[in-house]
């Protein structure tokens, strides 16, 4: 895409990071590639966006990576944002944290997106 000249927005940014995530082999590469390219282009604020970086760093096992970038969306979480750290730490052996993640969701009075 970039070669052809086309920018990609956020949403192909997240399918992209999701591709990353799935691969065999060094997917933790690529995918902190696309990181640096959204923070770059001011996309990492994006709900999509965070909650895709989450999951990426959480399947490469960088669960301290996903922590560090959900406690910075303060402003962007969402239930998929919230899930996906959820999840992230109970893959990663952190489950007291998952548990103590959706007990702060439940009281935060988040709303699923319409």
């Amino acid at each position: 895409m970039l070669e052809l000249g086309i920018k990609p927005d956020h949403f192909v940014l997240s399918s992209v990071l999701k591709s990353c995530s799935n691969l065999a082999g060094s997917p933790h590469s690529h995918g902190k590639q696309i990181h640096g390219y959204t923070v770059k282009k001011g996309f990492e604020i994006e709900s999509a966006m965070t909650t895709s970086l989450i999951d990426m760093y959480s399947k490469c096992g960088e669960i301290d990576s996903s922590l560090t970038l959900f406690r910075a969306a303060n402003g962007v979480l969402d239930t998929l944002c919230w899930t996906a750290i959820i999840a992230g730490c109970g893959q990663n052996g952190k489950e007291k944290e998952a548990i103590g993640y959706f007990g702060e969701m439940l009281s935060s009075g988040v709303q699923d997106r319409k």
